[in-house]
């Protein structure tokens, strides 16, 4: 489960399982007293997709996922969800498909009971990467990810939209704190990137958080039209966290706060990336 889309929990806690069929997806909530039930709020977020999956475990017990307005009103909800380990297991709608809902502001409420536990919602065509590079283009601007402080490289919703020649693996190295997934080549001997869905710049200090190793990674940005704002320098060298992402002609990025726009980054050799970050949103 990704931190930053979970808001509040009732009679649920967070909880971590070792069984290996959950792979990247091993932490999720459950019930604190099951002979109660209890859920899982999401914070506020656009809906990329109609074609929803969730991964749950309730052998003994159910799981129904609701959409909300903002109001909290009912949007749509699903049938109770039963099974052991249930991995991206496709919704079916009570009132039928929720296409209408398709880039409109939804919170994710997921009601637990019994010995229910909930890890990971996805969408497919979003969550589910291909190695097609899709445009990044005016079609895609109604799904545009909030600011937030930090992109994770499995977070839900999606901010990874395509890649070519990468993988994720699983990262455990205590200094990377509260990092998870990170993307590496497949074939060190070919051109590999990433391109990110839109996201409202949070602010004009961009971070990242990668080992270039004996490769290297460069960042560029691009504005709603697709068209490019601007490249980085090349970033190489050990392992950087959170560190000051520097742009070629010492471009600040200023004007381009609150609007719009979509990363690609491009990673050689041994390189590996895992975040993005901004420490202050422009709010604050």
């Amino acid at each position: 489960s990704d931190s930053d889309l979970y808001g509040s929990s009732q009679n649920a806690q967070k909880i971590s399982s070792e069984d290996s069929k959950l792979k990247l997806s091993s932490k999720g909530y459950a019930l604190i007293d099951e002979d109660q039930k209890g859920f899982v709020l999401s914070k506020k977020f656009v809906l990329p997709s109609s074609k929803m999956k969730i991964s749950f475990h309730a052998p003994n017990g159910k799981v129904i996922l609701e959409l909300l307005g903002e109001a909290d009103n009912r949007l749509s909800d699903t049938h109770g969800l039963t099974g052991t380990y249930q991995i991206d297991k496709g919704l079916e709608w009570q009132d039928g498909p929720i296409d209408k809902l398709v880039g409109k502001e939804v919170f994710a409420r997921f009601l637990l009971e019994g010995d229910a536990q909930v890890f990971d919602v996805s969408f497919e065509g979003v969550d589910s990467l291909s190695e097609n590079i899709a445009s990044i283009g005016p079609s895609d601007n109604r799904f545009v990810l909030p600011p937030r402080n930090n992109y994770y490289m499995n977070q839900v919703p999606a901010f990874i939209k395509s890649y070519q020649n990468l993988s994720q693996f699983s990262e455990k190295d205590k200094n990377l704190k509260g990092i998870e997934v990170g993307y590496e080549l497949k074939d060190q001997s070919k051109e590999a990137h990433l391109t990110s869905r839109k996201i409202s710049l949070p602010g004009e200090d961009m971070k990242i958080t990668c080992d270039p190793g004996a490769g290297t990674i460069k960042v560029s940005l691009y504005d709603e039209e697709n068209d490019l704002i601007a490249s980085s320098r090349i970033i190489s060298g050990d392992l950087k966290v959170r560190e000051s992402i520097k742009w070629k002609d010492d471009l600040k990025l200023t004007k381009f706060v609150s609007r719009p726009v979509s990363l690609k980054i491009d990673l050689s050799a041994d390189a590996k990336v895992y975040a993005i970050r901004f420490d202050d949103l422009f709010w604050d």
